[in-house]
């Protein structure tokens, strides 16, 4: 079972509500008979990977939302620059994808090449999280789904759990819904990757008169498969 999750982070510590889930597929008949929270935006591609198509609907439906909301709350003018830390995957790459965010006063920065695993801040704490959190809503209900069988006296040497697809499809919606909450609850991990890719202490060495200061910082997550 294979998704793909991807959201924005503003002032590197608060975990947003809103999200970007990709399914493989044509058609919204690929996408789960689930009901999301409003404030996602589930869609699909044929690979589930992000393109430039799914990258445009990402900054219309999630980064622009998110970063509007966040310049209000911190009281910031409608202008304000906002930072977007990308790795360099082809779609982020698109002239389209950068202009659209050129538009929205949406700086882009990239992440060197197979660099992601030092300097991106998501990669180096949020996306274990979610990935653990997944690991360990799958080996729960797995341990359910076997108790459940030998509460009914069955012989479970040769029992096989139901994985097909249309079954874990909705079950495994319910699963990314609770990660995210899960990972809401932890704000300090935000903060640590942050911490890790050396972001906050060039933050606290910049003088006042720095065009960055008060800026809004945006992190993608940066294509991150969810397996279970």
């Amino acid at each position: 079972m294979k998704g793909r999750l991807q959201h924005c982070h503003s002032r590197w510590k608060t975990f947003p509500t809103t999200a970007s889930l990709l399914y493989p597929g044509k058609t919204v008949n690929c996408h789960p008979q689930r009901n999301f929270p409003d404030n996602w935006d589930v869609w699909h591609t044929p690979s589930h990977w992000s393109n430039e198509g799914s990258m445009l609907r990402f900054i219309d439906t999630v980064i622009v939302p998110y970063v509007d909301a966040t310049r209000q709350e911190l009281h910031l003018p409608p202008d304000q620059p906002a930072l977007a830390i990308c790795d360099v995957f082809a779609a982020h790459r698109a002239e389209s994808f950068r202009s659209k965010l050129l538009q929205n006063n949406i700086w882009l920065v990239f992440v060197p090449a197979c660099c992601t695993g030092e300097l991106q801040p998501l990669d180096l704490s949020v996306n274990d999280g979610y990935k653990n959190e997944l690991k360990k809503c799958f080996t729960q209900w797995y341990a359910d789904q076997v108790a459940s069988s030998m509460g009914e006296g069955e012989d479970i040497s040769g029992k096989k759990v139901d994985l097909r697809m249309s079954v874990m499809k909705p079950i495994h919606a319910g699963w990314l819904m609770r990660a995210h909450t899960q990972m809401g609850m932890k704000q300090h991990i935000i903060q640590l990757g942050f911490e890790k890719a050396g972001i906050l202490s060039c933050i606290a060495k910049a003088q006042p008169s720095t065009p960055l200061t008060g800026t809004v910082c945006v992190l993608k997550l940066s294509n991150t498969v969810l397996d279970s």
